[in-house]
């Protein structure tokens, strides 16, 4: 395949067209481009990879060493440099627990975005004023700037640490699966782009989309200290709001404005006019447009954002991809919350505490009382109305108990008696007053056996001659057995019986 640069381009810059020429002409060079390919296919890209790629063992491990390098310098950084910091302005600890990944990634994208500006605004490149001009003197394994060497060595290698710090090191948001999907994009375009000598078009790339992460990670740096202190800094408060205000704009202008219509425009459309049979064509067009498409994925968060704000639902900033506590996928804390909450105020979530368990003893002499509320007294002319089923059970004193003092159960004196079947089980302390116990309106004791005459009579069932008093829901019901009453039984009451709350005598 051949493929000869022109030597100069027009006599000016061509001016930036619309979006309709983009895609009208992108489309258009694209559909002859691929009418023209008689031998495309895995043939071509093999040819294509063995003439026009460029890429030496030595670079890719070069490569490799410093995107290792860029995860031992957030290590260090993150526990001698942020975690000091944020544990010094007395961050809330979940800020404080995100504070190092946003530091982190602002001070990078704010280094590697400078720089793109100085080497497209002071120097002699005119990629930004003339994109097409990238294409001007392209040719097979040309020379690489040694400044443009150096901001291409930077970027690939902490776009491979970004991927392995997506997976492991940053919090799981809900577009994290897209961003490593970009990352690895971004990767693979940053190589490529080095192989094939594209170098040019990859600095205005990079250049368009650093800006918009410095102010995402500004932003959110204000955020997390505009509440230190356990107070709020209306300043912090001031430049978050500028902030969000102006990476929604930059968002906007820098990567759906000016990104397709400088950049994929000229790879689209301008490159088959500077090099009629440039290899690769419509591998790096797809990926670039591929990149368009998540820019505009991201831009939607945006505007949930703002139509949030503008309908009050939300009154302050805060990242929409992250999960709040309530739908995060998964309730484990990462590691990085862990190390920055204090260990006195460290929970786990319900889903992973299992039973609740007793508090802890407050002391070493603390021990385990009942505490009992006198059941409110009933009207004695309240009528009894026939229910449709067996009413709920409650406790044997009509309320239930509440514990007020943690520790261990004390153990009676003496030898220790099971209790019997029908009798009444006390959990009170040894020397605390004996509550009498009371029959509940809905139990009612269960008549036993007489005579064929129907004379009633004692029991040999049960001690005292009587049957233990027996829940309507049945034997097998939750309640526990209810000592015998003294007295003369009486049998159940019939429909409309009016009933007493006292102890039968």
């Amino acid at each position: 395949m051949a493929a000869a640069g022109t030597a100069a381009g027009p006599a000016g810059p061509e001016p930036m067209p619309s979006y309709a020429q983009l895609v009208q002409r992108g489309w258009g060079s694209a559909l002859a481009a691929a009418r023209g390919c008689a031998d495309c296919g895995w043939g071509l890209a093999r040819r294509g990879l063995a003439e026009h790629a460029h890429l030496a063992p030595p670079e890719l491990l070069l490569l490799a060493l410093c995107a290792l390098g860029w995860t031992a310098l957030r290590s260090a950084a993150t526990s001698r440099l942020f975690r000091p910091l944020a544990k010094r302005c007395r961050l809330q600890p979940r800020d404080a627990a995100k504070m190092p990944e946003s530091a982190w990634k602002f001070l990078f994208y704010l280094g590697a975005w400078s720089y793109s500006t100085y080497l497209l605004f002071g120097t002699d490149y005119p990629f930004f004023h003339d994109p097409p001009s990238v294409f001007y003197d392209w040719k097979t394994g040309m020379a690489v700037p040694r400044d443009i060497a150096v901001a291409y060595l930077l970027q690939g290698s902490f776009y491979g640490h970004s991927i392995y710090a997506t997976l492991y090191l940053d919090a799981w948001r809900k577009d994290s699966v897209v961003m490593l999907i970009h990352h690895v994009v971004t990767l693979v375009l940053i190589i490529s782009s080095y192989a094939f000598r594209y170098h040019k078009v990859g600095i205005l790339v990079l250049f368009l989309h650093d800006i918009s992460d410095v102010q995402l990670e500004f932003t959110k740096l204000n955020v997390y200290f505009k509440s230190r202190g356990g107070s709020h800094h209306r300043l912090h408060a001031l430049a978050a709001d500028l902030g969000c205000l102006s990476f929604s704009l930059s968002w906007f202008w820098f990567r759906l404005y000016w990104f397709p219509l400088k950049v994929l425009y000229a790879t689209s459309y301008c490159s088959l006019r500077s090099v009629p049979d440039i290899p690769f064509y419509f591998f790096f067009n797809a990926l670039l447009l591929l990149l368009t498409l998540m820019n505009l994925y991201w831009f939607l968060y945006i505007v949930a954002f703002a139509a949030k704000v503008l309908t009050g639902q939300v009154r302050e900033l805060k990242d929409v991809r992250e999960y709040d506590t309530a739908e995060a996928l998964s309730p484990k804390p990462s590691k990085a919350e862990i190390a920055a909450t204090p260990p006195e105020t460290l929970t786990w979530p319900r889903s992973l505490q299992g039973p609740r368990s007793r508090p802890q003893p407050a002391g070493p002499g603390a021990q385990q009382t009942l505490s009992t509320r006198p059941a409110a007294a009933c009207d004695e002319d309240a009528t009894a109305v026939p229910a449709s089923g067996p009413p709920r059970p409650s406790s044997p004193t009509g309320h239930a108990a509440a514990l007020v003092t943690p520790g261990p159960r004390p153990r009676a004196p003496g030898p220790r008696r099971r209790p019997t079947p029908g009798s009444r089980v006390s959990r009170r302390a040894p020397g605390s007053p004996q509550v009498p116990a009371r029959t509940p309106r809905h139990v009612a004791p269960v008549p036993p056996p007489g005579p064929p005459g129907g004379q009633g009579g004692p029991s040999e069932d049960a001690p005292g001659g009587y049957p233990a008093a027996v829940p309507r829901g049945g034997a097998g019901g939750r309640r526990k057995h209810r000592a015998p009453r003294p007295g003369p039984r009486r049998g159940r009451p019939a429909p409309g019986a009016r009933l007493s709350c006292g102890t039968v005598p």
